[in-house]
């Protein structure tokens, strides 16, 4: 078996800062927007598209992903 290309602690950190930093900004963003206004999450290419070496990126991505989608359908 070969080892893994990725160790937890790098997936930890996509983990912590992709995701949580854009939860980080929607939360500021709450408090400040307009009635009718949006706020964009960007995810990427990578969970839609993946190569072998994104497998972090497109975990991540996929996260993003799917937060957004389930945002959405908030009332």
């Amino acid at each position: 078996m070969t080892s893994p290309i990725f160790t937890a602690e790098q997936f930890d950190v996509g983990l912590r800062n992709k995701p949580m930093g854009q939860v980080n900004l929607v939360m500021l963003g709450l408090k400040h927007i307009r009635n009718g206004g949006s706020l964009t999450l960007a995810s990427g290419l990578l969970n839609e598209d993946p190569i072998r070496e994104g497998v972090s990126a497109a975990m991540v991505n996929g996260g993003v992903e799917v937060s957004r989608k389930r945002l959405v359908l908030r009332p």
